[in-house]
């Protein structure tokens, strides 16, 4: 999975997943729109890693996920939500910055 990311000013984190990217460009973490966040892009420190809610998935991961969360009564059915974390345990996940 990769997930469009964007270099933001820090306090602009309030309206922004902000990703958590390690040293080999992977995807770590997310905070979902956090008040305040001590997360810094590997690519500037002096900002963060934003999500622009833009995500290209692997078919062969992607479909096998939507489909059991579809027959899941207790999911919300939110892709953000519930299928980009089970797709993330299953596959790397790496970030495109802009």
């Amino acid at each position: 999975m990769t997930v469009a990311t964007i270099l933001m000013d820090p306090a602009e984190c309030r309206h922004f997943g902000v990703v958590d990217i390690d040293r080999d460009s992977r995807i770590i973490g997310f905070q979902e729109k956090p008040k305040q966040t001590d997360l810094r892009s590997p690519y500037d420190p002096t900002k963060i890693s934003a999500s622009m809610g833009v995500y290209i998935f692997n078919t062969d991961v992607l479909i096998p996920v939507l489909l059991k969360d579809a027959e899941d009564p207790q999911s919300s059915h939110d892709s953000e939500r519930t299928s980009c974390p089970r797709c993330s345990l299953i596959t790397e996940c790496f970030p495109s910055t802009s």
